[in-house]
């Protein structure tokens, strides 16, 4: 069985939060929140902290199986399989998410006439080559990726200060209250990814600190997403901030930083689809492992193929004709309640349904 650190699997879970969390959380919360779009992102942070708690407790409960299997201990056979059946779909709905919006960034800002599915299948070959080469090269892959966010970072921040306004940010609290809920559904989305140490504790060389592992990781890959947030506020302000599609490249382009780096926005975009490739492997791979429990497959990388072509498929259909606007509006109402309903449901209710089964003597 193949090992991992606990450091490796916290900045897996950081680098899979940063590329679609910066850009749907900068979108959506500034949209209604204005703003007040950074306390948002500061209060769903505090509600995925408390919920990641449910994710430690299963952890303890079942250190040596993954989600994909325990769920069958806790709920019996043939739920357990609905149960993974349900997990295979949730990680295929966001493998898909990636490279649609993958494919969006790229052919609305940089190679216009470039066919999408090009660009999707060229992410997917690399994203199922990867997955190939198995789950320990997945993560160095990711280590090395994130050492690279954060200088990029550092130096984007350095070239980012003359231009930044805190006038910008007042005034604060001016939206009615149904509107800041809905503006920390989007970064609860992305913050509820936290649930991917489900699928991976079961290969970490040592779970001690499990606990402040879990926790520290969710509290840097959200101070990532706020300081985003944050930084588009007062570079840009709410008004013209909530009409950007793509906020953080926007972001890179407007602000003029050819002292620090020339042509950051390039740097950024490939960057960007670094991150982008990491989660579509990461998701595709959580996607195998559940049709190889749900039909007790024995080979493990024979499926790997003709599931990465059905993904392709599924994107391609799925996302047809929907242009860049139709995407938008589709993330923020059915893509966000039904990642977060998984999210919230399938760890909550094989938690209670364990404290019950141990309640009556159960195994």
């Amino acid at each position: 069985m193949p090992q991992i650190s606990k450091s490796q699997l916290a900045l897996l879970f950081i680098n899979i939060i940063i590329p679609a969390a910066h850009i749907q959380v900068l979108s959506v919360s500034v949209k209604y929140a204005k703003n007040s779009a950074w306390i948002a992102v500061l209060a769903a942070y505090l509600i995925i902290a408390i919920l990641s708690l449910v994710t430690i407790k299963l952890i303890e409960l079942y250190p040596q199986d993954s989600i994909l299997d325990f769920s069958s201990k806790i709920m019996g056979k043939t739920i357990g399989k609905l149960f993974n059946i349900i997990l295979f779909f949730y990680s295929f709905l966001i493998a898909s998410f990636m490279l649609e919006q993958f494919s969006i960034l790229v052919t609305t800002m940089v190679y216009r006439m470039t066919p999408a599915y090009i660009l999707r299948t060229g992410i997917m070959i690399l994203a199922l080559y990867l997955v190939s080469l198995g789950v320990e090269v997945i993560f160095r892959v990711s280590d090395i990726i994130f050492i690279i966010v954060v200088l990029f970072t550092i130096v984007i921040g350095i070239g980012l200060l003359k231009e930044i306004d805190f006038k910008m940010l007042l005034p604060i609290f001016t939206v009615d209250l149904k509107n800041f809920i809905k503006s920390t559904i989007m970064p609860m989305v992305f913050f509820g990814q936290i649930i991917i140490f489900l699928f991976f504790h079961n290969l970490l060389e040592d779970l001690s600190s499990i606990s402040k592992t879990i926790q520290l990781s969710l509290l840097v890959g959200s101070i990532f997403v706020f300081l985003f947030v944050l930084v588009d506020l007062m570079v840009f302000g709410a008004d013209l901030a909530s009409r950007m599609l793509f906020p953080p490249y926007m972001l890179i382009r407007f602000i003029n930083i050819e002292e620090v780096l020339d042509r950051a926005e390039v740097f950024m975009l490939t960057l960007w689809i670094a991150l982008s490739f990491i989660e579509t492997a990461v998701y595709f791979w959580i996607s195998n492992q559940a049709i190889i429990k749900v039909f007790n497959l024995k080979y493990q990388k024979l499926n790997i193929i003709p599931l990465a072509i059905i993904l392709l498929a599924l994107t391609t259909v799925m996302w047809r004709e929907k242009g860049i606007i139709g995407f938008q509006q589709y993330v923020q109402l059915g893509y966000a309640f039904s990642i977060l309903s998984v999210q919230l449901f399938v760890p909550v209710c094989l938690y209670l349904t364990a404290l019950f089964r141990t309640g009556k003597g159960g195994n």
